[in-house]
């Protein structure tokens, strides 16, 4: 699983949250974070969001280059489930880029974000 977000806080929170829960977890600082673009969106490849059967994507969709991480996810790895968390006026906004994606309001607490991961998992494998 990888978590994204540039916020530290929120990535210990998650992923302790998430390891606690028996899942295996790498994290991403984002694009925003580092200044400079996203590896996935500069080249096509992410060796993170590649071997994630879940992505828990909390980066701001307010800034273009966090739209442009979900766009490349989407478009490199289609059947990988995105679960992103945002503000109302973000999921307005962005009511496109995120169709294919499993959107949780913001904020959500870790509880809130550990079920939806679940979620994510379960329809992925199917019935």
């Amino acid at each position: 699983m990888l978590v994204e977000s540039s916020d530290a806080v929120e990535q210990w929170a998650l992923e302790t949250a998430l390891e606690d829960a028996g899942y295996e977890v790498a994290v991403c600082d984002g694009p925003s974070f580092h200044g400079a673009p996203c590896p996935l969106v500069r080249t096509g490849d992410c060796l993170l969001a590649g071997g994630a059967d879940v992505i828990v994507n909390r980066f701001r969709l307010s800034e273009p280059a966090n739209q442009d991480v979900v766009r490349a996810v989407r478009a490199r790895w289609p059947e990988t489930p995105v679960v992103v968390e945002a503000m109302p006026q973000e999921r307005d906004r962005n009511a496109e880029l995120l169709a294919d994606c499993q959107v949780v309001p913001g904020p959500q607490s870790t509880v809130g974000l550990l079920a939806a991961v679940h979620d994510a998992l379960t329809e992925a494998a199917g019935p």
